[in-house]
């Protein structure tokens, strides 16, 4: 009788597995980091919230961040002011853009910044060296729409 470890044995890769490349993409909108905490209380109609602000302002001076580029611009934030409401989640989106099937192995790590680019390779490598024959892609993507809720 065959066990379940021999049966998964038989389905592993042996050897490494290799990274055919690596991109970056960013979007055209660019706003430099010192000016951010301005251009979001602008476009949220929050700028009487001057403490508030101060306090972003200081985040942002020690973030180490040098620029933020999104997609989303102000024309598209005035006229959709609920896009952070009902946006469906990147998962979802991903899989509708690149036609896959439902069966196709995804991890998701939501909220995560600048660590998922150094962890989306190894989890794409460990995909792919469960079973014989499969490709691994890894894709970061930064949803700077959920940084646009209202300030309270």
């Amino acid at each position: 009788m065959v066990s379940v470890e021999d049966v998964r044995k038989a389905q592993r890769v042996e050897g490494s597995a290799t990274v055919m490349a690596i991109g970056t993409s960013t979007p055209q909108n660019c706003i430099n980091q010192s000016m951010y905490p301005n251009y979001y209380f602008q476009i949220t109609k929050s700028e009487h919230k001057t403490e508030l602000k101060e306090k972003f302002q200081r985040v942002c001076d020690i973030s180490m961040i040098k620029k933020r580029y999104m997609y989303l611009t102000e024309e598209i934030l005035k006229e959709n002011p609920s896009v952070c409401e009902h946006m469906p989640g990147a998962d979802f989106q991903l899989t509708k853009l690149l036609s896959l099937r439902p069966s196709v192995k995804r991890l998701m790590m939501y909220f995560q910044g600048c660590f998922a680019g150094v962890a989306a390779p190894p989890a794409s490598q460990r995909f792919g060296r469960e079973q014989q024959g499969c490709q691994g892609s890894s894709r970061v993507f930064r949803d700077h729409s959920r940084h646009f809720p209202w300030p309270q």
